[in-house]
């Protein structure tokens, strides 16, 4: 048997390439200073602990079975001390192992690895494997054997030393089984070790010792009659340990850090934190004791300024971090606050023309305030040099070539007479800098040269630009896209190669290609290529999953039904690897079925022009329409028509054409075969992205019940029962885009306006013409985090103008004049077809109202991502207008109003929102609450959301 750590010694690129990277993260020192700390020490011997003969202590001697193996302690500095014998433990250590370098079980080892034997290997990383003095390289791994794990992480080691089982040992693949174990956090140290026998295959052998286990925690106050101001478990929940969590010493002594910084944020400063560390060899266990020292509780009882002659003493309070303790503020005295403070205090005078303001302190003394809470209350004292107050003079600006001095002077903020503040001198000068990096000038420079004149105190500014030459792309190069055609991506750059550099034509590129949907992440770099002033740009792609093959639950339906379905489908928005979208699903629910296949692109060679075909078949479940009332006619456009279950149109009337009860109401399917076709244009500038768009869509629909037992109340459903009726609808869009993503979106607007024009020309049962106008606004008010696209508290606004229009066309209810004319659009529409509110993308939370002819909705929205991509918290309120007829909208409008918040999923095909709706409606100035179930009129709604943020 012979240890492979003798054999990882003789190739040192080896041993420093593996072993740098195992143990980056545990030689962490705790020390704040400069200098050697003991863990850097540790780091070789842990080292060599794990490929020397047998395994040795890091302390370099065996211990009892119940013994003290560390007392760590945290003072005042947040430093530990560091120990004397680590070097040591690196001598014994490294003895061991060069003991073992010849093993008598390793027929070849006798001979030694030779000084010209290990050059002759520096031309490759590892060494040959057919070498007979490494005899173990080359062959198969057909066995292994494991001691020292635990029962309850053996399964989990097993399975990786079973992944490496048939494989061919090499130095690489012997880096790499390392690397798995130590990934599972179970290990301090290991001795790998193979069976000797070279007629056979190998056996690794791997001797393990285990990170010791926590069997206790506890805290102590430094004296026996003292007690902690804080429970055993709120300072156990500062360390982040847990009974029979596997941590080493290191992570453990470091927790006392963790504890002590607890206490320096309830203002205790001068606490004291120890730790001692038992190890119970025979159970591998720690007993875990934090000795702690509590310093009194400190508070900041007064804030004192000494020399701000010209500066009230309240207005410098209000620029600092640390408050003066008070009924309605801790005062916390934090030490870490201080410097902050005084950066804080400098900035103002800063931008008060005191430039050249000096701050130091705070001084800390105690002082009395009145209260006697067992506190120690503190007076801090900053001392002050304001020095002179100073005034902008003259403003010059030279070198400049590109943008003229009249230009220039127009982007500065401040003007000769105003209090002078550097900063913000500076901060125009960036904002002009970013014009001309628009301009490709990015290595253009300015700089700002004051001269004081000390009679006006003034100071006089100098603007000198070095504008150097204009950059230009000379190549750009796309990485890591590996099942999409460059190409695709590269046609949605706003700049080509060989074009001016321009910041902005970047940004707007990096937006346009996420906006495709197939990226999941980019990054870039920006090099020089031929010289400085030709630049490569180099982006680099994460794909995005492009193609899925979903078998589950989604969210949509028809309008009134059962809203979940159970859907196959197989999606690709990357067919060919070109951005092409090709699909086929199958949607299923209780009263909704649908098969349908779509193809589609959004460019035609190198043009924004999007074209797509789709076909479909799909039947729906109407199992709650209204019922002819056999002393009425049916429902023809707006005839005074009224359904079963009321006596008269006035009655039906009365009671806002509600629906009537279960008993007198009716079910049939609707069938229909469609094909359609759409295109679009697309623009995109720096202002935003305009597309064009149209379709037609050609239907063939198909009614059926029993008409012996029902009789419809719409004329149309009859009229769709007796045979295949054709239904056609030509759409035409225009879309104004200024967000900045589609999905996501933070900040931005967006208008378009859509209209569906059913009939008339086209032919076929249903005429009508809608019209849908919206325009929505979103602002970022906080980001939480930073990135080509931030985590953002988003809020957005969306109001929606919709109109059922007259179509023009003949029809034979007009008798025997069958001559083409305009009609009411309810003449030629189901109620299906009408505008109606549905409680779920309307109106959250109210019932359905169906024949709308007019519908304006408006919704504001708070959002925030919870877990990015996939769920966001939102608050919202909306408020919605109806009306049956476009005639004396404002006598006939009934608002429906919702407030509430709740969650919605952004997952794609589930948009999912769960929410607590406190509805209303207002009716002649008149507020009603729709009662509810929870707290009255607060309620629960699911909801399908069709907010884009």
């Amino acid at each position: 048997m012979i240890s492979i750590g003798n054999a990882l010694m003789k190739h040192k690129s080896i041993f420093f390439l593996v072993f740098s990277v195992l143990f980056a993260l545990p030689c962490v020192s705790y020390s704040q200073e400069g200098g050697e700390s003991h863990d850097e020490a540790l780091s070789s011997a842990s080292v060599l602990e794990l490929i020397s003969e047998e395994p040795v202590s890091s302390e370099g001697s065996a211990r009892s079975d119940n013994a003290a193996v560390s007392d760590v302690a945290v003072g005042q500095d947040g430093t530990v001390p560091a120990r004397d014998d680590a070097a040591d433990d690196v001598a014994s250590v490294r003895g061991a192992v060069d003991s073992s370098i010849a093993s008598d079980d390793d027929p070849a080892a006798s001979s030694g690895v030779s000084a010209d034997a290990e050059d002759s290997q520096e031309g490759g990383l590892y060494p040959e494997i057919t070498s007979q003095n490494e005899w173990y390289l080359g062959r198969k791994i057909a066995s292994h054997k494991i001691t020292g794990v635990r029962i309850s992480h053996r399964g989990k080691v097993e399975s990786i030393f079973r992944s490496y089982r048939n494989k061919v040992f090499t130095y690489e693949l012997l880096s790499n089984l390392q690397r798995d174990l130590y990934a599972t956090g179970y290990f301090e140290s290991f001795n790998p070790q193979v069976d000797i026998d070279r007629n056979k295959d190998l056996t690794l052998i791997f001797d393990f010792t285990e990170i010791p286990v926590i069997r206790s925690i506890s805290f102590i106050a430094e004296t026996i009659t003292d007690k902690l101001s804080y429970s055993n478990e709120e300072l156990r929940r500062k360390t982040g340990l847990l009974i029979g969590d596997s941590r080493t010493k290191k992570e453990i002594e470091a927790t006392a850090r963790l504890v002590r910084d607890f206490y320096v944020e309830e203002s205790r400063p001068d606490t004291l934190v120890s730790i001692g560390l038992f190890k119970d060899n025979q159970a591998d266990e720690y007993n875990i004791v934090y000795t702690i020292t509590e310093g009194a509780e400190k508070r900041v009882g007064q804030i004192v300024f000494d020399g701000n002659d010209n500066v009230p003493s309240q207005t410098l309070l209000r620029n600092m971090e640390t408050t003066i303790s008070s009924s309605k503020r801790n005062g916390h005295y934090l030490e870490k606050n201080f410097k902050e403070d005084i950066r804080k205090l400098s900035d103002y005078y800063r931008r008060n023309g005191y430039k050249d303001v000096e701050i130091t302190g705070p001084a800390s003394e105690p002082v009395y305030i009145g209260r006697d809470d067992g506190v120690q209350y503190v007076r801090l004292t900053y001392t002050i040099k304001e020095g002179r107050q100073w005034k902008y003079g003259k403003v010059s600006i030279s070198g400049n070539t590109v943008f003229d001095d009249k230009s220039i002077a127009s982007m500065l903020s401040f003007k000769e007479g105003e209090i002078f503040d550097y900063e913000k001198s500076r901060a125009d000068a960036d904002s002009i800098l970013s014009d001309y990096y628009n301009e490709g000038y990015i290595y253009a420079t300015i700089a700002l040269e004051t001269t004081e004149n000390e009679e006006s105190q003034s100071v006089d500014l100098n603007m000198v630009f070095n504008e150097e030459s204009q950059c230009y792309i000379e190549k750009v190069m796309i990485e890591g896209a590996e099942s999409t055609d460059k190409q695709v991506f590269l046609r949605e750059l706003s700049f080509k190669e060989g074009d001016v550099f321009s910041r902005e034509k970047v940004q707007q590129s990096f937006q346009n290609i996420y906006n495709t949907g197939l990226i999941k992440d980019m990054t870039y770099n920006l090099n020089a290529g031929t010289d400085k002033h030709h630049l490569v740009l180099e982006l680099i792609i994460e794909e995005a999953q492009a193609m899925d093959l979903t078998f589950g639950m989604t969210f949509g339906g028809t309008e009134g039904g059962f809203p979940l379905s159970f859907t196959t489908s197989f999606n690709n928005k990357n067919f060919l690897g070109k951005a092409n979208t090709l699909s086929a699903g199958i949607n299923v629910t209780t009263d909704y079925q649908a098969v349908n296949f779509s193809l589609g692109s959004p460019w035609f060679k190198n043009i924004r022009w999007s074209n797509s075909f789709n076909l479909s078949f799909e039947r729906s479940v109407k199992g709650s329409a209204l019922q002819r009332n056999p002393d009425s006619d049916f429902q023809i456009g707006r005839n005074n028509a009224f359904p079963l279950g009321y006596s008269s149109y006035n009655d039906f009337e009365a009671y806002d054409e509600a629906v009537p009860s279960l008993r007198y109401l009716m079910k049939y399917d609707m069938y229909r075969f469609s094909f359609g076709y759409n295109t679009g244009y697309s623009w995109v500038t720096k202002y935003g992205r305009m597309s064009v768009s149209g379709g037609l869509s050609i239907g063939l629909n198909r009614a059926s019940y029993d008409e012996n037992e029902y009789m419809p109340f719409e004329y149309l459903i009859e009229q769709y029962r007796q045979a295949w009726r054709f239904s056609n609808r030509l759409y035409f869009g225009i879309t104004w885009d200024g967000r900045d993503f589609i999905e996501n979106t933070t900040k931005g607007y967006m208008v378009s306006q859509n209209f569906v024009y059913a009939g008339g020309i086209l032919g076929g049962l249903s005429n009508y013409i809608r019209s849908v106008t919206t325009l929505s606004g979103y602002l970022m008010l906080l980001k939480t985090s930073e990135g080509i696209r931030p985590t953002a508290l988003v809020g957005s606004y969306t109001t929606s103008v919709s109109l059922m229009l007259p179509q023009f066309y003949g029809t034979e209810l007009d008798g025997d004049d069958t001559s083409w004319r305009w009609h009411d659009p309810k003449l030629g529409a189901t109620r299906s077809e009408m505008l109606y509110i549905d409680g779920m993308r309307v109106a959250r939370g109210h019932k359905t109202v169906y024949d709308i002819s007019f519908m304006w909705d408006n919704i504001l929205e708070l959002s925030y991502p919870l877990v990015n991509g996939i769920v966001n918290a939102e608050v919202f309120t909306s408020m919605t207008a109806v009306s049956k007829q476009l005639e004396n909208l404002s006598s006939n409008l009934m608002w429906y109003g919702a407030v509430g918040m709740g969650v919605k999923l952004k997952i794609s095909g589930f948009p999912l929102g769960v929410y607590l709706v406190g509805d209303y409606k207002i009716k002649d100035g008149s507020v009603s609450w729709v009662d509810g179930g929870l707290f009255n009129y607060i309620h629960p709604v699911i909801a399908i959301s069709t907010s884009l943020i």
